[in-house]
Formats: structure tokens, C-alpha cells, sequence
């Protein structure tokens, strides 16, 4: 089965997706945007072709705990699709804050920056009220609805914090 034609995968009934188109490709698989056939709704799953990497096991660990908050992406649920591949399935939003500004002819204003920024900074905030630490806070990493709704996406490079106040080096 190829995952960029529209078709739904072999799961059982309730885990039924139709792969819309390929967002991203990386290393470990590819993003897509798929519709869930049983809730009717438009998801990003996340497709790791060689069984779970330890960030992947970190970010399902991460999303899985903390409790719902507007600036941070749902995770939907996790499941393996009839190959055995896992499937990460997330809230979809259509766009990320790089290429936005990519696409941007102007600069933002220095309104629109207050509202972004205070919106980016609530997330961060409820990350770190709940023990984790980012380490990967960069613009392709903050998606964004049609609504101008910003989440925070990309747990695995993240960290708990310690209580003792000692925490791993960048790239542990």
C-alpha cells in the first residue's frame, strides 16, 4: 500500500484512515494528513516505518501525560497500521509559523508579534508548570489553524525536568 494515495488502511473498523497527501518525510517515515473515517475528521499521523524511535516513544510519553491545554497539539491516539508500522495520530493544523513567515510579503506587525508571541509563551508556560522542557521551540515546530490558533508541536527532543535541578545536555 502506498501511503501518498488516498485510500484507507487495513486496521480494524475503528481505526480506519484515509491518507489524504504526504506533509512531510523524514528519517524515520512521513507525516500525512488523513481523514478519520469513524469521527470524520481531519488528523496528522505520523507513520514511523521502523517501529518506534526513542523520541517518538518520548513524545507519545509526554502528550499521553499532560492534560489538554489550547497551545499545545492533541494527541489523538497511537496505534499500528497491518505492516507494522506505528501510527502517531495528532491533531491536524494546515500550517507551521516557518513557512508563514515564508510566505509573508511584509513584516509582522509589532501587534501581530505581542499576540503570537503571548500565545506561544502560554505554552511554554504550562510545559514547564507540568515538568517539561521544549528544547526544540523553533518556528516549523509551532503550527497554526485557520483560526490563527498557535500549538506547540514536536515533543522528542523534550525533557523532563529534575527535581534536583540537574538536567541533560542538549542532545542526550
Amino acid at each position: 500500500m502506498s501511503l501518498v494515495n488516498p485510500m484507507p488502511l487495513d486496521l480494524p473498523p475503528k481505526n480506519c484512515y484515509q491518507l489524504l497527501n504526504v506533509v512531510s518525510r523524514g528519517s524515520y517515515g512521513m507525516v500525512c494528513r488523513a481523514r478519520d473515517l469513524e469521527a470524520g475528521e481531519i488528523v496528522a499521523i505520523k507513520h514511523e516505518l521502523k517501529g518506534l524511535s526513542r523520541s517518538t516513544v518520548r513524545e507519545i510519553g509526554i502528550l499521553e501525560s499532560l492534560p489538554h491545554h489550547r497551545s499545545i497539539v492533541d494527541l489523538k491516539k497511537v496505534t499500528v497500521d497491518e505492516h507494522g508500522g506505528v501510527l502517531v495520530v495528532m491533531e491536524f493544523l494546515p500550517n507551521d509559523l516557518r513557512r508563514l513567515i515564508a510566505a509573508r510579503k511584509e513584516a509582522f506587525s509589532a501587534p501581530q508579534l505581542k499576540i503570537m508571541m503571548s500565545k506561544i509563551l502560554k505554552g511554554v508556560r504550562f510545559l514547564h508548570e507540568n515538568g517539561v522542557m521544549n528544547r526544540d521551540l523553533k518556528p516549523s515546530n509551532i503550527l497554526i489553524n485557520e483560526k490563527d490558533r498557535l500549538k506547540i508541536c514536536d515533543f522528542g527532543l523534550s525533557r523532563w525536568a529534575s527535581g534536583s535541578g540537574s538536567y541533560s545536555p542538549c542532545g542526550d
